[in-house]
């Protein structure tokens, strides 16, 4: 696992500080896990349909059809769990092929897998 700073060029390129800082916000304020994607420079945060969202996070993929393409990762929070892929992240990461960026509520701090290099980053604002 490698430690980023969150200026680094290789997030830059996925999504900017402010965003990073909008989901921390967003992800402090709520007792469910957040989700969503970053597309084109922007976010979208998509309706968590989990049955349990306060440990875990499911969305419609029909929320996000659209855009797929578009897609430079998948984001959502952990509330009280530090940061670490769990088994439905994995499983999430390989149906999509999507990089995913993870918050931890808990840790605060971000994980970003990259799903191109197979590798992990942490890095904290």
């Amino acid at each position: 696992m490698d430690y980023l700073s969150a200026d680094s060029h290789l997030l830059r390129d996925i999504v900017s500080k402010i965003y990073l800082n909008y989901i921390r916000r967003v992800a402090r304020c709520c007792d469910f896990e957040v989700c969503g994607v970053v597309y084109n420079h922007n976010i979208k945060f998509l309706k968590n349909i989990s049955n349990d969202p306060a440990f875990t996070y499911l969305t419609d993929p029909r929320d996000y059809f659209s855009i797929y393409n578009q897609i430079t990762c998948a984001f959502h929070s952990h509330l009280a769990s530090d940061l670490d892929l769990s088994g439905l992240d994995t499983q999430n990461i390989e149906e999509t092929e999507l990089s995913q960026l993870i918050y931890s509520v808990e840790g605060d701090r971000f994980l970003f897998y990259n799903y191109k290099l197979q590798k992990k980053f942490i890095f904290s604002l």
